[in-house]
């Protein structure tokens, strides 16, 4: 079997089971359990930086502005889409958020389609006829 079958797997059943453990920390504002999930994120991709000493993305991200400013959006972007996700799910909105979740990609699509002028092909188009 390709290990690649098996990691996606088991993604899929960790991103599936999620909501459980979001659930169990329902007394914890979603705030707090974001900004835990920001620091312990730091730290451990801090971690792999310093082992494989890989830091010369850094220096180009603080030296140009726009990298910069693109890194802050796309940040706060995922913050608010954690927050919205983890305050969902221990208010009992679970199903609504996971359809947000399916919703998702079928939006980027169109949004692909209509700012970026791609044209998916006839096979991608029954892929997000069924989907949809």
């Amino acid at each position: 079997m390709n290990k690649g079958f098996l990691y996606v797997g088991l993604s899929y059943f960790l991103w599936g089971i999620l909501p459980l453990y979001w659930k169990v920390l329902q007394q914890v504002p979603a705030f707090q359990i974001l900004c835990h999930r920001i620091v312990w994120s730091v730290f451990f991709l801090l971690c792999i930086h310093l082992f494989r000493q890989k830091f010369g993305w850094l220096k180009k991200v603080l030296h140009e502005p726009k990298i910069f400013l693109t890194f802050l959006l796309s940040s706060l972007l995922l913050s608010s889409n954690w927050f919205t996700y983890i305050w969902s799910v221990n208010h009992a909105h679970t199903i609504e958020a996971s359809l947000g979740y399916f919703i998702n990609p079928l939006i980027s699509v169109l949004l692909g389609v209509i700012f970026l002028h791609e044209r998916p092909d006839k096979w991608s188009w029954l892929a997000i006829g069924l989907a949809t």
